[in-house]
């Protein structure tokens, strides 16, 4: 029994602090915003329902945006913030939906309609790691930004299970696999490259560094790509490589004059198949 709740207060001391991280981080995007509107005077502000890259209202931009509007009424000192349910009571009187308050032209007469001098508005955009956050405050009557902000959202499993992210694991592991295995691979400037074998017979894969002043550039680095395998180069310098593709035949290896060039970038993964 001790076990178990041993278990369970882990548990729930790791959500915690995954909550705390993300709440933290829309904390700092909303000081970004909030420290421009407080330059203005008596401004009455809405804050409108996030959307994501295909411009829909999603579960997670809307949490999104109801926690940037509970830290702007916390961080307003010049401005007031209009109450989430005045706006959504509005909203239904208007018969408008999330997805109406896309368009520039409706957001901006809903805007004058409830006599708010200005609207936050922003779009999420959901990585394998992270979620990406732009907002904006626009003034209702001109149209134009007066303030902004940007930021990244720290994403993992709990917090895409908090948000309704679908999918969460699959993407991360797609972009892991496209992602440097060397953890100092940024400050290195390394990268590696893969080549996946697709054929029913194996390859060897010989590279050599392109500049002729390199020390690679006559010294070969070599892999086998057995059938269905996938072999990498690993922590190769940031640069441009020729890759010989040569069939293994028992103890022979056969040239066919298979070859490719590839660029190392810092801390990615490229890949090849060879088919």
């Amino acid at each position: 029994m001790k076990k178990i709740i041993l278990l369970f207060v882990v548990v729930l001391h790791a959500n915690f602090i995954t909550s705390q991280v993300f709440d933290h981080s829309i904390e700092k995007i909303s000081l970004q915003l909030s420290a421009k509107l407080n330059t203005y005077k008596n401004l009455k502000i809405a804050v409108y329902p996030f959307y994501d890259e295909v411009k829909k209202q999603s579960l997670a931009g809307g949490i999104v945006s109801d926690d940037l509007w509970s830290n702007l009424v916390n961080q307003a000192v010049n401005f007031n913030v209009i109450d989430r349910e005045t706006l959504n009571y509005y909203m239904d009187e208007h018969q408008l939906n999330d997805d109406g308050l896309i368009n520039p032209a409706t957001a901006k007469q809903f805007g004058m309609l409830i006599a708010a001098d200005a609207y936050v508005t922003g779009s999420i955009r959901i990585f394998a790691t992270y979620i990406k956050l732009n907002i904006k405050a626009v003034d209702t009557e001109t149209g134009t930004i007066i303030a902004s902000g940007i930021g990244r959202l720290p994403l993992d499993y709990e917090t895409a299970s908090y948000l309704g992210i679908k999918d969460w694991r699959e993407k991360k592991t797609e972009t892991e696999q496209n992602r440097s295995t060397n953890p100092d691979c940024a400050t290195k400037k390394l990268g590696d490259f893969c080549f996946e074998n697709k054929t029913n017979v194996p390859y060897q894969i010989r590279i050599n560094d392109i500049n002729s002043n390199s020390p690679l550039s006559k010294t070969y680095q070599y892999i086998t790509v057995f059938p269905g395998d996938t072999q990498c180069f690993r922590d190769l310098p940031t640069k441009k490589y020729n890759a010989n593709i040569e069939e293994k035949m028992g103890g022979l290896t056969i040239s066919n004059g298979n070859s490719i060039q590839f660029y190392i970038q810092t801390c990615e993964a490229g890949r090849y198949v060879i088919k």
